[in-house]
């Protein structure tokens, strides 16, 4: 994924076919926050942490979800770091 989309657009992309009472429900977080985060443009951007726990949530790497860069599942980002150390 190019890291010029925004994290809104990734946080959607984490969405997919969820109501937003789902996703909401899924990371723990109320809609009416979420619904701020996928505003796109002009939308809140959660913390550093608030990322890493719905990274976690959702099976995401937290680079990937912060940055837009690197592979999107942590699985993938873990086996990347693997073969180049």
């Amino acid at each position: 994924m190019n890291a010029t989309v925004t994290l809104a657009a990734r946080l959607r992309l984490i969405q997919g076919f969820q109501s937003l009472r789902e996703f909401s429900r899924k990371i723990n977080r109320p809609p009416t926050t979420v619904r701020l985060w996928l505003k796109d443009p002009g939308g809140v951007i959660p913390d550093v942490m608030t990322l890493y726990d719905v990274a976690d949530k959702t099976g995401r790497s937290p680079h990937w979800l912060i940055t837009g860069e690197g592979p999107e599942y942590a699985e993938d980002f873990k086996a990347a770091l693997t073969r180049s150390a």
